[in-house]
């Protein structure tokens, strides 16, 4: 985004990528180094996650005359040099003084003070900014759906999980009572201590209170996907507290069923996990 004003156009470029935190790549023209300063400010102010990298550049269209400075020591230093590389190539350069000329800032012309420019600078900030926050917006929503189909397959695949729970007990009771009677053969099922091993494997195997925390956990997301401003460290926790229940649910489930429902909930899950990475 370009501004100009009194003959000096300011640009502004903003590049932004996933990071989970803040994070500045500044480049700005030679003798503006102040505007570092000017422009990790702006952009704190309105960003809050991601990677920018922004690029300033001053033009100066004024057509005064403008005073061109030499850099003394920095012809001294090249000379230097190229005698070095004359003395170890054994060349000689004809045009010694052109070679010095073409180097970068030995002629260095007069800019425009930077206390000038920044007013200029900062409303090109504001405009590059605005139209990045829009673009964000627009992308924004399309994110926000696709994330929110993710969470209701989590939700069905949790409802999954619930349904299955009374048949692996079933089961397992249904099991163990067959591999009794195959070793005692004749002898009569003891039915209270059949009872009693299927009750301790069906507390061990309990996922209820993981499920309600799950239930729990995408109801938050889905609340906090319509709240305003920085949202995405609140995610990446509730995606951490999701992961958890996910992993103790197929520890408790001694079931392959539902160890396949978590596996199918992990993919989910890591999907909506990059995802996120695009929200501030």
């Amino acid at each position: 985004m370009g501004v100009a004003e009194d003959k000096v156009r300011v640009t502004v470029e903003i590049k932004t990528v996933n990071h989970r935190y803040l994070d500045f790549f500044i480049r700005v023209p030679r003798g503006f180094m102040s505007f570092e300063d000017v422009v990790r400010q702006e952009v704190s102010q309105r960003l809050h996650r991601g990677r920018a990298e922004i690029v300033v550049t001053v033009e100066d269209f004024a057509d005064t005359n403008r005073t061109v400075t030499i850099d003394w020591g920095l012809v001294k230093g090249y000379e230097a040099a190229l005698k070095e590389l004359e003395k170890t190539l054994g060349i000689h350069y004809q045009a010694r003084g052109e070679h010095i000329l073409q180097q970068p800032d030995v002629l260095i012309p007069e800019s425009v003070a930077p206390e000038d420019v920044e007013p200029t600078l900062r409303e090109a900030m504001h405009r590059a900014l605005d139209n990045l926050l829009a673009m964000r917006a627009r992308e924004g929503e399309a994110l926000a759906q696709d994330i929110l189909q993710r969470v209701a397959k989590l939700e069905a695949l949790t409802q999954q999980l619930r349904e299955q729970a009374p048949k692996v007990v079933a089961s397992y009771h249904q099991k163990l009572k067959e591999r009794v009677a195959e070793l005692v053969q004749q002898v009569p099922v003891d039915e209270e201590r059949l009872a009693l091993e299927v009750a301790i494997f069906a507390d061990k195997t309990n996922v209820t209170e993981e499920l309600v925390r799950l239930d729990s956990h995408l109801n938050q997301f889905r609340t906090i996907l319509q709240q305003e401003g920085p949202i995405g460290r609140k995610l990446d926790f509730l995606i951490q507290e999701i992961q958890r229940e996910l992993n103790t649910t197929a520890s408790k489930a001694n079931d392959s069923t539902a160890s396949q429902l978590v596996v199918e909930g992990k993919a989910e899950l890591e999907k909506i996990r990059e995802q996120v990475q695009n929200i501030e």
